[in-house]
């Protein structure tokens, strides 16, 4: 069984490698759009609407669900190497 203190420090890790994907997916969808905008279409802009919206979300809760499940197998990587699980 996992202490809190390990639950907290897998928990803490997955909320820091979460915030910093996050924000660099983010940073991808607004440079984008600028990058395209001065590099190829001119004035181009992404109209924010539900379809976006929905694909955006679809796309971070799928990276969302792979690094929660990176993480997790990840700290039972390490509790094993330490003998604390089978």
């Amino acid at each position: 069984m996992q202490s809190k203190r390990r639950s907290l420090i897998e928990s803490s890790t997955n909320t820091f490698v979460g915030t910093l994907i996050g924000f660099s997916i983010s940073q991808l969808f607004c440079y984008g759009q600028v990058f395209i905008s001065e590099h190829f279409i001119s004035g181009f802009e992404w109209n924010v609407n539900a379809k976006s919206n929905i694909i955006v979300t679809v796309v971070l809760t799928c990276v969302s669900v792979a690094r929660g499940y990176f993480v997790r197998r990840t700290f039972n990587r390490m509790r094993e190497a330490r003998g604390e699980i089978e």
